[in-house]
């Protein structure tokens, strides 16, 4: 989610609903250009190869996985 203080300024596709459908191709050629926009591409890549293209680096499953490995380590202490 962009933070609020962010957003000031930034009108359809951020703030507000589309409505102008006439003219989407301008509004959107526009927008694709902006460097919030180019910043966000690069933000949702990254965050697409960390978490659900490379799923051995998502944080939870890093934290299940060294939890996992604990209850294996320590499971003869309880027997």
């Amino acid at each position: 989610m962009i933070p609020m203080h962010y957003r000031k300024g930034k009108g359809a596709f951020v703030n507000k609903p589309f409505i102008n459908w006439r003219k989407l191709q301008e509004k959107a050629k526009r927008h694709e250009q902006m460097k919030y926009h180019r910043d966000a591409m690069i933000a949702t890549a990254s965050f697409l190869n960390q978490s659900v293209e490379n799923p051995a680096q998502n944080v939870n499953n890093r934290l299940d996985d060294e939890k996992r490995k604990n209850i294996i380590r320590n499971s003869h202490i309880v027997k």
